[in-house]
């Protein structure tokens, strides 16, 4: 953390990067892999996503950044920003079960709120991220929170 130039909550109270749709969603698809890379790797839970926990460093690489996951190609424009996933003082050994499951999902849910104009109840309070970038994030944790475990042995998907 010595290396990095601030958090994701400092990103958020800034109009030229929350007003920039293009580097809003980079943003977003950043944290969403950080959290995913996070839970695969270590097989624990955050249980604590929100923005002051993500932290960037300044980037001047220009390109594509390339992920597989199971098989299929993705790629990712470099951007101002690069997004990594901070402070694990509270996070959790993922087991099977309805309870894990839910917490898995809640590491996805938390974070949306950064991406959430205050006046929608989001983290970003000067209203800085257009209204179609901010109603898509309530969407996407809308829809998270439809994934909610109903067995109590889920098949855990890391």
């Amino acid at each position: 953390n010595e290396l990095d130039n601030g958090d994701l909550k400092s990103l958020v109270e800034t109009k030229s990067v929350m007003s920039n749709d293009k580097l809003v969603i980079n943003l977003y698809i950043q944290t969403m892999i950080s959290i995913a890379s996070f839970q695969k790797a270590t097989k624990y839970y955050h249980i604590d996503t929100h923005y002051g926990n993500f932290l960037y460093q300044k980037n001047i690489e220009k390109g594509f950044y390339h992920y597989r996951n199971k098989g299929i190609d993705y790629y990712l424009e470099a951007c101002d920003y690069n997004i990594m996933i901070y402070d694990f003082g509270l996070a959790e050994k993922i087991k099977k079960g309805k309870d894990s499951a839910k917490n898995i999902i809640n590491d996805y849910i938390t974070i949306n709120y950064a991406f959430i104009n205050g006046d929608q109840n989001g983290w970003c309070k000067d209203n800085f991220i257009s209204d179609d970038i901010s109603n898509t994030m309530i969407f996407s944790m809308d829809t998270l929170m439809d994934l909610e475990p109903t067995q109590n042995n889920m098949e855990i998907p890391y």
